[in-house]
């Protein structure tokens, strides 16, 4: 079976991703709704998380934040 490889971030990395304030309205918006007692993240949040992790991944592989793991499954 071929090794496979995930791209991670290195251990103690430090990333610096700017977020402008459209980001954080929406981070604020996801944390509200949790505080308001709602047990599952919506459609719209999930959204919002994935491509905020998105613009993480990015900025750190332009950072050379990133190294190639093996994963076993």
């Amino acid at each position: 079976m071929p090794n496979t490889y995930l791209n991670v971030l290195k251990k103690d990395a430090r990333v610096t991703v700017p977020f402008n304030t459209t980001d954080i309205a929406a981070l604020h918006s996801i944390l509200l709704r949790h505080l308001d007692e709602q047990c599952k993240l919506d459609d719209k949040s999930w959204s919002t998380i994935e491509l905020l992790c998105s613009k993480i991944d990015s900025y750190a592989q332009s950072q050379n934040q990133v190294e190639s793991k093996e994963v076993n499954f």
